[in-house]
């Protein structure tokens, strides 16, 4: 009976410890999955370098995302505009083809939006 009791536990144990790692596992690829604004030109019309466009977007801290999202496509639309939700891991690669829109609960803008 000691030995069944014994295994039982090590079983339900194992299994916890599984759980426990694949949450993890999702909660770091949450950056996968977070909300994308596509964009049918995927980066075709220019390099977002200095020299070719903007960098950035100070005027859009404090709006809307939707409406940020506006004015950045309007200005290089072959950008990809991702928003980030709060309390989002994003990897720290840098793309010259995107602008993440970093917001609070409510959708506005809370960080510098920013090529890369």
């Amino acid at each position: 009976m000691k030995v069944s009791a014994a295994i039982s536990q090590r079983l339900f144990f194992s299994a916890l410890l599984l759980f426990l790692t694949l949450a993890i596992v999702q909660a770091l690829a949450t950056d996968a999955e977070a909300p994308i604004e596509e964009n049918p030109l995927r980066c075709s019309g220019g390099t977002g370098d200095v020299g070719d466009n903007r960098k950035t977007w100070p005027e859009l801290l404090g709006v809307p995302a939707k409406k940020a999202a506006e004015k950045i496509r309007g200005e290089m639309p072959w950008l990809r505009i991702v928003i980030i939700p709060p309390r989002t891991y994003v990897t720290m690669d840098y793309d010259h083809c995107r602008v993440r829109l970093f917001v609070n609960d409510a959708g506005i803008v809370i960080s510098l939006p920013m090529v890369g």
